[in-house]
């Protein structure tokens, strides 16, 4: 009986653990959450000047000493921004080339506006805004893993060729999509689509 009442008491207090990061996580999620919308949306008010770290704690009703658990700097709340969307991106692709085995690559990038378009106004207002330093590096470290996913599962093409293409591509496309968030671009989203697909995998469609 000791040793079962031994057992039952270890799985309780590992559920008792699990139970206790899970709602950690819930709640550091909610923080971060709460302190990007503060800066997305003093990005409306603000995009041509700095943000401060006051503001944003402020605005997300956190405190300074909770902003700093979560981020070092008002850069490292882009960069999340762009982890998550760089996330979305990635695995939308690699579910479009499980589920779409014999489908030309290039539809991938039709499969891209619909993700992009839930971004929209967040990549415009960074765009637009004093942060425009760390916006194409954005774009670039956003598009590469996607890129990087096609050319490795659909043209099998690895090791430094695969670097230097992964290099090319990501860089072009990036550069597209940057001149059109900051309207630069006379090109409808479709049409920068258009060019990236020609730009980038017709090519290759050709070629295989």
């Amino acid at each position: 009986m000791g040793g079962q009442n031994n057992l039952t008491r270890e799985k309780i207090l590992k559920y008792i653990i699990i139970v206790y990061y899970i709602c950690m996580d819930r709640r550091i999620d909610k923080t971060r959450y709460a302190i990007k919308n503060a800066f997305i949306n003093l990005l409306q008010t603000k995009s041509n000047q700095r943000i401060t770290i006051t503001e944003i704690t402020e605005k997300a009703n956190v405190g300074r000493k909770t902003f700093y658990l979560h981020y070092n700097c008002i850069e490292d709340v882009v960069n999340d921004i762009e982890k998550e969307l760089e996330t979305a991106l990635t695995i939308m692709t690699i579910r479009f080339l499980r589920n779409n085995p014999n489908e030309p690559a290039w539809k991938i990038f039709t499969e891209f506006n619909q993700t992009i378009q839930c971004y929209l106004s967040i990549l415009e207002k960074i765009s637009h805004s004093s942060y425009y330093f760390l916006f194409k590096n954005f774009c670039y470290q956003v598009i590469r893993p996607s890129v990087e996913q096609v050319l490795i599962n659909k043209y099998r093409i690895m090791g430094d060729k695969l670097d230097n293409l992964c290099d090319f591509y990501a860089s072009g496309v990036s550069s597209l999509y940057a001149k059109y968030f900051q309207n630069k671009s006379n090109l409808s989203l479709d049409d920068v689509t258009k060019v990236a697909i020609d730009a980038c995998f017709l090519g290759l469609e050709e070629r295989n």
